[in-house]
């Protein structure tokens, strides 16, 4: 089986025999909201050989995913002249297609698409009114829709070769290994943990992003007084560096994990989390991928577009014009999120729970 796109040189097939090459060079929650794409594309090519161009930071996330042949690190450190030597170095591979993930960095990355391979590229349409419908680099410009979450974005890369996928089997993909499992479960015992067991992250890569701590401070001093819940903080070094200031760590039944665990070993905590709590970030889409329920605080981020996927989730966000269509009745937009309104949702949906 095979599909053909319409190439401006040569007819591209792309079938069980291709290979072919996914750039997402941004943080684990893109790279995450790649990952129902991949799945799709490989289920309809079973052998088709898919590799992934990524950051350091972000290549554990895709470790034990099965629909991956290839993870490629990128030198984002190197200067310039290295890294373009490394991208004309991918060429020698012959990929059939190279696809460049939401979001993209306009016309730069149909310069690194076109560095990649002389076939086909597929990228989104760039963000300038004057170069938006040339197509300058691009074999095929895929419009984009501001309204769209980023895994539907991801999946329209693919609809140009006519693949689509209902809505309700878009799962992203992060797989845990046993050995990472024992190491949480280990982790918890140790530490005398109890149930219900609520997840925290107070982190977040853009500052614009982060609820104020003394916020999640005042959550989880209320979930300790009404609840009988422990209270489970992750992150990297960056959440533990400011965990030495943050009022609720000395607390009981609070445990930090945060800068002790490696990426996959947290994925491992938060998936044995009952609840998990946080920012819009990458641990957020983590627990989505595991199973783990959210409920999430956006400020500056577009809950359109990254939002925790599914409907089942919780949401609360300033409201905004834009929101206003959305009929998730998860999604709560208020005039300012407050700790009470987040800690009373939590501790009712503790009450709720199957025992």
């Amino acid at each position: 089986m095979t599909k053909t796109w319409t190439h401006p040189r040569r007819p591209v097939r792309i079938g069980n025999n291709s290979h072919v090459l996914f750039v997402s060079l941004t943080g684990i929650g893109n790279l995450l909201m790649l990952t129902p794409a991949l799945s799709l594309l490989k289920s309809v090519f079973p052998h088709i050989r898919i590799a992934v161009l990524v950051l350091g930071s972000t290549k554990d996330v895709l470790m034990h995913n099965p629909n991956i042949d290839e993870v490629i690190i990128y030198p984002s450190k190197q200067n310039i002249l290295l890294r373009l030597k490394f991208l004309w170095g991918l060429r020698k591979n012959g990929y059939d297609a190279c696809f460049y993930a939401y979001p993209n960095v306009g016309i730069m990355s149909a310069i690194l698409l076109s560095l990649l391979t002389p076939g086909l590229t597929v990228n989104f349409e760039y963000p300038f009114l004057f170069l938006r419908r040339c197509g300058l680099f691009n074999s095929v410009s895929v419009p984009v829709n501001p309204g769209m979450h980023d895994i539907e974005k991801n999946l329209s890369l693919l609809r140009v070769c006519g693949l689509a996928s209902h809505r309700s089997r878009l799962v992203m993909r992060l797989e845990i290994s046993s050995a990472e499992r024992r190491a949480a479960k280990r982790f918890l015992k140790d530490r005398n943990r109890k149930t219900p067991l609520i997840g925290f992250h107070i982190g977040a890569r853009e500052r614009a992003k982060v609820w104020p701590l003394e916020n999640f401070s005042a959550v989880i001093d209320m979930l300790l007084e009404r609840t009988s819940a422990t209270i489970l903080i992750v992150g990297g070094p960056r959440e533990a560096e400011v965990l030495g200031s943050f009022p609720s760590s000395s607390r009981d039944r609070v445990i930090i994990a945060a800068g002790k665990t490696s990426l996959l070993e947290t994925a491992a905590l938060i998936q044995e989390c009952n609840l998990f709590v946080t920012n819009d970030s990458g641990p957020m889409h983590m627990a989505v991928a595991v199973g783990t329920k959210v409920v999430s605080v956006f400020l500056s981020s577009d809950v359109r577009r990254t939002s925790p996927y599914g409907s089942q989730h919780i949401v609360f966000s300033p409201r905004k014009k834009e929101y206003q269509d959305d009929r998730n009745r998860n999604h709560f937009y208020v005039d300012i999120i407050t700790p009470e309104s987040v800690g009373q949702k939590i501790v009712t949906l503790l009450k709720n729970r199957p025992s």
